[in-house]
């Protein structure tokens, strides 16, 4: 009987008849299957590695520049240094997306030094920024 909606009455199932149900763990949404963990760790690991990427490709090059600039030009200096931490901020947000199993420490080993290297990008930035305020 898939029909959820259908009473057991409609099925000529009389009040006082036993009735037999059977589960399979393979629908239990609360177990995931091997093939869907395995799809979760891919998208995980992908996400990963997306903003990994970011963070020492475009990211770092222009933390770079930033940091290697004269202080001519405060205003817009100010507001470069805002939009690279907030670009830095977020990657460090869709860190924090990426969803881990508890027994999958290779992939929460390579979240945290992805943290780390975007926490070490913005100490950078912001030593570039105040060096040039004084």
């Amino acid at each position: 009987m898939n029909e959820d909606l259908r009473t057991l009455n409609s099925h000529s199932i009389k009040s006082s008849s036993k009735v037999l149900c059977v589960a399979s763990k393979s629908n239990d949404p609360s177990k995931p299957n091997e093939t869907s963990l395995k799809a979760g760790r891919q998208i995980s690991e992908a996400i990963l590695n997306a903003a990994v990427s970011t963070m020492k490709g475009s990211l770092a090059s222009a933390i770079r520049n930033f940091i290697s600039q004269s202080s001519e030009g405060m205003e817009n200096r100010h507001k470069e240094h805002l939009t690279l931490t907030e670009l830095v901020m977020k990657q460090i947000d869709t860190l924090d997306l990426v969803e881990i199993g508890r027994d999958d420490t290779r992939l929460r080993t390579r979240r945290k030094e992805a943290i780390c290297y975007a926490q070490q990008l913005l100490d950078e930035l912001d030593t570039a920024f105040t060096s040039h305020q004084d």
